[in-house]
């Protein structure tokens, strides 16, 4: 509780070197620190907690706790940059670390984020709150439904309500002081793979793909209707709403969507309907195919778990 240069109580910027060398039950004491700004009830004064850790594979680290990891806005991952590393690579590491010149100076460090710091006011007098609100509501859904069938991670609401859309603004406007005509749409996509992708080991491919579907929200605050399409076929939950999707909108999906796209949410049905218990299913699949005038393979495909389900009935 003494006052000293490495205490935390009236400390404004906050670095936990290699937080993985706590134990748990030193990790737990971040817990109240990260998710109300007190320490034993005390309140603290900090506006960035930054903490920096090892691989577990190292030896005496322990794994982070998923609670106090979810209450980090963002895991950014240090790359591996020495294989390949050439004799120029090596020299100009010798010369940062020995050397005091291309240092930046604190005065240059405060205009740089002074400058963040305005364009971050402007995006949000500019209103890009709401767009970043639309996009978050939007790749949301269809995220969580695609984890949860591929019985994926767990993604916590305090992850994508607040720590998200909070990076995405931070991130844009560190894009839009360094020039770039597009900010909120670079950083949807970071903020998708720092916030969430690294954080839970989601595959990248996965989150450029809801990205990209969505990312027109971050600009115009409009999408296409194609891509509309997608995010909300991405979004259904189970088979039931998949099929009354298909029943409403299957002049859209067949005018619509690629044929490989077109196949995918098909396919999806088809699984659905074919599950242990569920094949009754496929007599309404069938009948919807039929109705919206659906032709080739996806069709023959019912047909023929039609009639191993009723032979197998039979028999």
């Amino acid at each position: 509780f003494l006052r000293h240069q490495r205490t935390i109580w009236d400390k404004t910027t906050v670095v936990v070197d290699e937080i993985t060398r706590a134990n748990k039950e030193n990790q737990n004491l971040w817990l109240e620190i990260l998710e109300t700004r007190t320490c034993f009830g005390i309140p603290l004064s900090y506006r960035t907690i930054v903490a920096t850790a090892n691989p577990e594979s190292y030896a005496a680290a322990f794994q982070l706790d998923e609670a106090l990891l979810d209450r980090f806005s963002a895991v950014i991952p240090v790359p591996e940059l020495q294989a390949g590393i050439k004799s120029s690579d090596v020299d100009a590491i010798v010369r940062l670390s020995i050397s005091s010149e291309n240092v930046l100076e604190a005065e240059e460090l405060s205009r740089i984020f002074a400058s963040i710091q305005a364009s971050h006011h402007r995006l949000v007098v500019g209103g890009a709150v709401a767009k970043v609100r639309q996009y978050v509501a939007s790749v949301v859904p269809a995220l969580l439904e695609t984890l949860k069938e591929q019985n994926g991670p767990y993604i916590s609401p305090r992850t994508y309500a607040k720590n998200l859309p909070e990076s995405i603004l931070a991130i844009g406007a560190y894009y839009a002081a360094a020039g770039s005509r597009e900010p909120l749409q670079q950083a949807g996509l970071d903020g998708l793979t720092y916030c969430i992708g690294t954080k839970l080991q989601i595959r990248p491919v996965l989150l450029s793909a809801v990205h990209e579907s969505a990312k027109g929200l971050l600009s115009s605050g409009e999408i296409s209707d194609m891509d509309k399409l997608r995010l909300e076929i991405a979004a259904l939950g189970d088979f039931q709403e998949r099929l009354s999707f298909l029943r409403e909108q299957g002049e859209q999906i067949q005018e619509s969507l690629k044929s490989d796209e077109k196949e995918k949410f098909l396919g999806e049905l088809l699984r659905g309907a074919s599950q242990k218990g569920e094949k009754e299913k496929l007599v309404l699949l069938q009948e919807v195919l039929e109705e919206m005038g659906f032709d080739g393979d996806i069709l023959r495909q019912v047909d023929g778990h039609l009639i191993l389900t009723i032979n197998s009935a039979i028999n």
